[in-house]
């Protein structure tokens, strides 16, 4: 694979009265905040590696750029459907900010060299500390020696025969649309990069992705139940519980919780799937088969929780009406998301919630070139 340093337009942090309020809207004002004299532009190319603390661990990550043509040789591999009215929508913001302005979160296999050359830019200054109001703090420290570049460029190009996208298949599909579209038309902007950062599968954390779906008033809880009893085994809880472990679920309703695991004849009507997704089932045995939800992805009926939130984020969001019920999955793993973009399918809607999160304008990538 073949990354490249950049000229990183950055925060001008002595300028930012409260980093949380910045950072959180970046995403939508970031040319007002460029105009207005918020960011700086770097004086010399560099790729930068990125630390994401908090309380309980420190993921860390390089971020640099990536050759677009290595996205159309499949090496960066993706496990999502897009959505061609959010590429459109979100190649206007790509011109309209003249920059990508956070990068697409990308996993890769280990590689010892390329973790020894990251340990050693970390033992300087840091380029960008920045406390977030979360207790998370992203350090940033800029490697711009040419000896350590070119070493960095020499691994991935010899070891990272490919990486998988984890969160940004939008912002990966919506530059190549921009290359096709411009690289010939624009000679002064450069589409020919994706802003990547990558992360070690092994520093990649997979939360749960929940769902919450709005449909006991045209639908019986009695014969809801009745109708569940044939596709799971149904154990009441005492109290509030994720799933364990795959083929199984928890759900809650009419304030009650339960632990349903797939039958297994329901399980062998998917046996001949490479790989098989309690969302999947969930979404084609009850979503469809029992509420009639065609289309997982816009119904107003269902709503999705993120794992981070705990227990109680699926409890805020299912208690605001007697007529929803909550459906809690166990986490996709990591070698699932593999086999399923090395025979390049895709995975159920909303599957994976991944952290570290990225926040928008820590670090940008110009179109400009210099």
């Amino acid at each position: 694979m073949r990354i490249f340093p950049f000229r990183a337009i950055y925060p001008d942090l002595d300028k930012i009265e409260e980093n949380q309020a910045f950072f959180d809207t970046v995403k939508g004002s970031f040319p007002e905040y460029a105009a207005s004299g918020m960011f700086l532009t770097d004086d010399s190319e560099a790729v930068f590696v990125y630390d994401i603390e908090t309380d309980v661990r420190t993921q860390t990550g390089l971020v640099v750029n990536v050759d677009i043509q290595d996205y159309y040789k499949g090496k960066v591999r993706r496990h999502e459907h897009t959505i061609s009215e959010r590429e459109s929508k979100m190649k206007g913001l790509f011109l309209e900010r003249n920059a990508l302005i956070k990068p697409v979160l990308m996993s890769y296999k280990q590689d010892k060299k390329i973790s020894k050359i990251m340990d050693e830019a970390r033992d300087q200054i840091p380029f960008l500390n920045i406390q977030m109001a979360d207790n998370e703090r992203h350090v940033v420290y800029k490697v711009n020696d040419p000896k350590m570049i070119k070493s960095l460029k020499k691994r991935f190009k010899k070891d990272v025969g490919k990486a998988y996208i984890a969160d940004g298949h939008h912002r990966c599909v919506t530059s190549a649309r921009l290359y096709e579209m411009l690289h010939e038309r624009e000679p002064s902007k450069d589409f020919s990069k994706i802003l990547c950062m990558f992360i070690p599968h092994e520093e990649l954390i997979i939360h749960d992705y929940n769902r919450v779906v709005e449909v006991l008033h045209e639908f019986s809880p009695t014969l809801f139940m009745a109708r569940m009893s044939q596709l799971c085994k149904i154990t009441p809880l005492p109290e509030a519980a994720k799933p364990e472990g795959k083929y199984e679920m928890t759900m809650y309703v009419l304030r009650e919780w339960y632990r349903l695991k797939w039958k297994k004849s329901v399980l062998k009507r998917y046996a001949g799937e490479d790989v098989i997704f309690d969302s999947a089932i969930l979404n084609h045995e009850v979503l469809g088969g029992l509420f009639g939800i065609e289309n997982v992805r816009n119904d107003d009926r269902l709503k999705y929780v993120e794992g981070i939130g705990g227990v109680e984020g699926i409890l805020r969001k299912t208690d605001k009406s007697i007529f929803r019920i909550a459906f809690c999955l166990y986490p996709v793993q990591m070698d699932e998301i593999h086999t399923v973009a090395d025979k390049h399918k895709t995975l159920p809607p909303k599957s994976t919630w991944f952290e570290p999160r990225i926040k928008n304008g820590v670090l940008c990538a110009p179109f400009d070139k210099y």
